[in-house]
């Protein structure tokens, strides 16, 4: 990946998987407030797979975060924005609704109708936006601790040299031109 919202999507995949999962958690505790209703439907719905989901995802956003820092570090692209902001949701969008159509054995009918799901679709847009921001100010954070810590050169000798006009005295300045050039000389005829 050349960096958020430009070419090769490695890490962004990364921190999207993460954001499908956080959006996806927050969805199905958002419409199912009670913890037995909310593990029942679950159950019901095919999240037997869930968890491992989860420890991928986490562990893929927490691999891009540092990969982006580090670029971050040694490059000056910016992070964050809207492009950024459009690509996460995409992949975002596109990760969940693929994760709930396969839970439910690939009817997409059945995902459709799960009031979780729809509010997870809408959440997707919206942690991919928070998302992005979060990109922004990382970007923004790395790269002022990394110019913090950048060695600080001492003044050295000038790189152009000493001046070039001799130095003349004041005292003398009044009688003498500045120039070494004296007047010109009369010509033979």
């Amino acid at each position: 990946m050349s960096w958020p919202g430009r070419g090769r999507l490695g890490p962004l995949a990364g921190v999207a998987a993460g954001g499908a999962l956080l959006a996806h958690v927050a969805a199905y505790a958002l419409v199912f407030a009670d913890a037995a209703e909310r593990r029942a439907h679950l159950a019901a719905t095919g999240h037997g797979a869930f968890a491992p989901f989860a420890v991928l995802a986490l562990a893929a956003a927490g691999i891009a975060l540092v990969a982006m820092g580090v670029r971050a570090w040694h490059d000056d692209r910016p992070g964050g924005g809207l492009r950024t902001a459009g690509r996460l949701a995409a992949l975002q969008l596109a990760i969940f609704v693929l994760l709930e159509v396969a839970e439910r054995g690939f009817d997409l009918g059945a995902a459709a109708g799960d009031p979780a799901v729809r509010l997870g679709v809408a959440l997707q847009l919206v942690v991919a936006a928070l998302l992005a921001v979060v990109l922004g100010l990382l970007v923004r954070a790395v790269r002022l601790v990394a110019a913090a810590l950048q060695p600080v050169r001492a003044p050295g000798p000038d790189p152009i040299g000493p001046a070039t006009a001799p130095c003349v005295p004041p005292a003398r300045a009044r009688w003498a031109s500045v120039s070494r050039r004296g007047p010109p000389l009369p010509l033979p005829s």
